[in-house]
C-alpha cells in the first residue's frame, strides 16, 4: 500500500466523481474481460464453439464450417493433462508454520480457528487447493476479496469470496494488492423505483453508492469503515504485462498453441465425420420406364424420380448388363458395385500431428519432454526426462501460492485481532513445502526396485519408499501419514524374506512375515514409531515364545 494513505482515500464528492469517470469501461479492463472470455472457453468449454471455433477464410464454405461448429468438442481434457503436476503445490513435503513465540496460546487458538475454517469447511490451504488456480488461470485480473459478518462490534464470521473482473468496473493496483476497487454497479428494481448500486472500497472506507439517471447519493445505512485497514483483496497474477495494468494467465504461453489444438481437433472430428467412413458405389442404371431422359410425356417420370437413374434396388431384382460385341468390351460382371475405404493415412496424419502438437504445449508448460518409447510415442508412465525444469517451474507456483495464503491470512489477523495497524510485526507464516513428487507411484517403485538391486544404502531406500507412498497418497494426507509410520515400523524393510532367513536367521524372518498380520489386526496406528515398535515386539514374543532351554541335571556325586 501506498505510504501516503491519502492517495488511496477519497470523501464522498470524489468517489461519485471516480464513478462517473468510468460509467465506461476502461481499455485495460474492457482487454482483461475480453481475454478472459477466450481463457474460459479454453479451459472450461464456456461459448467454445461460438468463440473459438470460426470459419476458416478462404480455405472452407459456410456449410462446412458450422457443420464444424457443431460437432467439435471442447478442449478443457488438454488441460487437465497438461497442468496436472501443478497439484504437487499442495501435496509437496517440507512445509512448515511460523507463529511469533510470545503470542498468548488463546489467541493463537482463536486465530488458528478462523484459518482452519475459512470457507465451506476448509482451511484457507484447502480453499486455494480448490480455488486459486482454477481461477488465475482464467481471470488473471480477479481478485480474491475478503468480506465479513458482525454482530455488535463483534466479527461472526470473515471469508473469501472471488471477484471475477466482469464484475469490477476498476481498481488500482500495488503489487498484487490493491489500493481501492471499484466494483461494477447492480441494477435494483424493488418494484417502485429502478437504480443502480455502486460500491467503493478503499483503506478507510466501504461506500455503497445510488445511481438514478445523473444522480448519486451515499447510501448511509450500507456504508461502513474498513476495519481491515486496507483494502482485503489480493489480485489472482502476479505476472504483468509491460505497458499494462493487466495481469497474464499462467496459460499465456501455450494459449496460441491450445488454439492452434482446439482448431486442429476440430477439423480432424468433421474430416472423419466426412471421409473416415466406407463409401459404396454402384454403376449406374438407366431408368428402364424413361430410359434416361427423367420425363414421360413431359412430365417427371414417377419411376426415377426425374433422376433418369434407377434408385436401390431389391435383392432380388435383376442387373441386365449387355454382352460383350469384341474383346476390348469390358466384363463389368461381377464387379457391379463395391466398397471404398476412408482414407486411413490422413486421419492418422492428424492424429500424429495433434498428439505432436500437445507434446509442445507440455514442454512449453514445464520445460523439458517426456520419455518416448521405440515407437516414438510418450510412454505408458509418462515420466519427464528432466525434472529440474519442472521443480523450478512448480517453485514459482508455490511462490505464488504461498504468497496469497499468507496475504489473506494477515487480512484475517487484522480484522479479527485488531492488528490493522500492524505494531506487532509479524505473528504467523505459512511455508510452503518445497519437496515435490512429481513422478507417478509405479515410475517411482521402478526406480526404487532398481535402486534396490544395485544395493543402494538403506538411506537412499527410506527416502525413495517416501516418495513412492507420497505419490501414491498425494491427495490423502492422512493416509499417506499412515503409511509412511507403518514403513518406519515394519522390520527389515527392504530385505525380502527369504534374504532375512538366510542372513538374519529363521525366526527374524517369521517376525516380518508375522507384520502384516499383525498390523492389520492389531496396530493402533494413533501411537507413535517407538510404542509401535514396542506393541509389535510384545505381540510376537507372546504367539511365538522361544523354546525353553534343555537345562540337564548334574549327575550326583557318589
Amino acid at each position: 500500500m501506498n505510504t501516503d494513505n491519502q492517495l488511496t482515500v477519497r470523501d464522498d464528492i470524489e468517489i461519485i466523481k471516480l464513478i462517473k469517470g468510468n460509467l465506461q469501461l476502461d481499455p485495460w479492463v474492457k482487454a482483461a474481460r475480453d481475454k478472459s472470455l477466450e481463457l474460459r472457453a479454453l479451459k472450461y468449454g464456456e461459448n467454445f464453439h461460438e468463440l473459438l471455433i470460426n470459419k476458416i477464410e478462404h480455405i472452407e464454405n459456410s456449410e462446412r464450417a458450422l457443420a464444424r461448429t457443431k460437432y467439435s468438442y471442447d478442449v478443457r481434457d488438454l488441460f487437465e493433462r497438461v497442468m496436472q503436476p501443478r497439484q504437487n503445490v499442495f501435496s509437496a513435503d517440507g512445509g512448515s508454520t511460523f507463529w511469533k513465540k510470545d503470542i498468548n496460546e488463546q489467541r493463537k487458538e482463536g486465530i488458528n480457528e478462523r484459518f482452519t475454517n475459512f470457507k465451506g469447511g476448509k482451511s484457507i490451504e484447502g480453499y486455494l487447493q480448490d480455488t486459486l488456480f482454477q481461477v488465475s488461470d482464467v481471470d488473471p485480473n480477479g481478485l480474491i476479496f475478503l468480506e465479513y459478518v458482525t454482530e455488535q462490534d463483534k466479527v461472526l464470521n470473515v471469508y473469501p469470496t472471488y471477484k471475477s473482473i466482469k464484475d469490477i468496473q476498476n481498481y488500482e493496483p500495488n503489487g498484487l494488492k490493491v489500493d481501492w476497487v471499484l466494483f461494477s454497479p447492480i441494477k435494483v428494481d424493488d418494484g417502485n423505483d429502478i437504480y443502480e448500486l455502486w460500491r467503493y472500497v478503499d483503506s478507510k472506507r466501504d461506500v455503497t453508492i445510488k445511481a438514478k439517471g445523473e444522480t448519486f447519493s451515499i447510501v448511509e445505512e450500507s456504508t461502513f469503515d474498513n476495519d481491515f485497514g486496507t483494502v482485503p483483496a489480493t489480485i489472482l497474477s502476479n505476472i504483468e504485462e509491460i505497458g499494462s495494468k493487466n495481469r497474464l494467465s499462467w496459460l499465456f504461453f501455450i494459449t496460441e498453441m491450445s488454439k492452434k489444438f482446439a482448431r486442429d481437433s476440430s477439423v480432424k472430428t468433421i474430416y472423419e465425420f466426412i471421409q473416415g467412413f466406407t463409401k459404396h458405389w454402384r454403376y449406374a442404371q438407366m431408368c428402364n420406364v424413361c430410359k434416361g431422359s427423367g420425363k414421360v410425356d413431359g412430365h417427371e417420370c414417377t419411376n426415377c424420380n426425374g433422376s433418369g437413374e434407377l434408385g436401390s434396388q431389391d435383392v432380388t431384382d435383376d442387373v441386365r448388363v449387355p454382352f460383350p460385341v469384341d474383346q476390348d468390351d469390358a466384363i463389368v460382371a461381377p464387379n457391379l458395385s463395391g466398397w471404398v475405404s476412408p482414407d486411413l493415412e490422413t486421419l492418422k496424419h492428424q492424429g500424429e500431428s495433434i498428439v505432436s502438437l500437445e507434446e509442445l504445449i507440455d514442454k512449453t508448460m514445464w520445460g523439458t519432454t517426456k520419455e518416448k518409447g521405440s515407437s516414438g510415442r510418450e510412454t505408458a508412465t509418462g515420466r519427464f526426462i528432466d525434472l529440474q525444469p519442472v521443480t523450478n517451474k512448480l517453485n514459482v507456483f508455490t511462490d505464488f501460492t504461498e504468497h496469497t495464503h499468507n496475504t489473506l491470512a494477515q487480512y484475517v489477523i487484522a480484522l479479527v485481532d485488531n492488528l490493522k495497524n500492524d505494531t506487532e510485526g509479524l505473528i504467523y507464516h505459512k511455508d510452503y513445502g518445497r519437496r515435490f513428487i512429481i513422478e507417478s507411484p509405479d515410475v517411482l517403485i521402478e526406480k526404487y526396485l532398481q535402486a534396490k538391486k544395485e544395493g543402494a544404502p538403506d538411506v537412499i531406500l527410506d527416502r525413495m519408499i517416501n516418495e513412492v507412498i507420497m505419490s501414491k497418497y498425494k491427495n490423502d494426507p492422512i493416509m499417506r501419514e499412515l503409511m509412511i509410520k507403518k514403513s518406519n515400523v515394519e522390520p527389515y524393510l527392504h530385505v525380502g524374506i527369504e534374504d532375512v532367513n538366510t542372513i538374519f536367521g529363521e525366526r527374524n524372518a517369521l517376525k516380518k512375515d508375522s507384520f502384516a498380520e499383525w498390523w492389520r489386526t492389531e496396530a493402533d496406528s494413533e501411537k507413535e514409531e517407538t510404542e509401535l515398535r514396542s506393541d509389535f515386539d510384545k505381540w510376537f514374543e507372546a504367539k511365538n515364545p522361544k523354546e525353553k532351554e534343555q537345562v540337564n541335571d548334574k549327575p550326583k556325586e557318589e
